[in-house]
């Protein structure tokens, strides 16, 4: 379900001209807390039904050298619901969600039309304030060239004070680094290749 949260975000911003992604992580938190609660008092609530009572030791056995404590069954009514908390309502719960995203939800087959419109949406306003467009996928890549430029300039300012400390060739030093880098590479795309055929 959590992977269709991104979806539904984009969906209200396309029908009600607003993004909640606040709200919907602050209702996606509170939800959880609150189905955690729920589901530990209906639990709790059908051990007491079902007349659970606190495991009683009625004696011990010695097994293979070992003293092994013996403990009085349970109720067959608490088992069966025992039983069916952990198991039954597992399926339960995995038959609505069939039913939910086989009869009901269809956001899936609408996210085209939904990304479309909401990519043009923002075209326009960037137009509209004389700024260029910028997509998502862009800026990412953007942002990943940014980071690998400063882990680069990181690299290389460490390895001069590490040459510089023990008396070694910058140059030197800096070529291994790349030529076992590119080897990396090379076997990588190879790998890669071999398993594309």
């Amino acid at each position: 379900m959590m992977s269709f949260t991104g979806d539904a975000i984009d969906h209200v911003e396309y029908s009600q001209h607003v993004r909640v992604e606040g709200v919907t992580a602050a209702l996606v938190g509170f939800m959880h807390s609150l189905a955690n609660g729920i589901g530990q008092g209906l639990f709790n609530l059908g051990l007491m039904m079902s007349k659970y009572t606190t495991p009683e030791m009625i004696g011990t056995v010695e097994k293979k050298g070992k003293l092994v404590e013996l403990y009085a069954d349970q109720t067959a009514g608490a088992t069966t619901w025992i039983n069916f908390s952990y198991q039954g309502a597992i399926a339960l719960t995995a038959l609505l969600f069939l039913i939910l995203f086989v009869f009901f939800f269809d956001i899936d087959k609408r996210m085209p039309e939904v990304t479309h419109a909401l990519i043009e949406r923002k075209k326009a306003e960037c137009a509209a304030k004389g700024i260029p467009y910028v997509s998502h996928e862009e800026q990412m890549k953007a942002e990943i060239a940014q980071q690998q430029a400063e882990a680069e300039e990181n690299r290389i300012k460490e390895l001069k004070e590490y040459c510089q400390k023990k008396g070694l060739d910058f140059d030197t030093e800096n070529q291994k680094y790349l030529d076992k880098q590119a080897k990396k590479a090379a076997k990588k795309a190879a790998k890669k290749a071999k398993a594309q055929k």
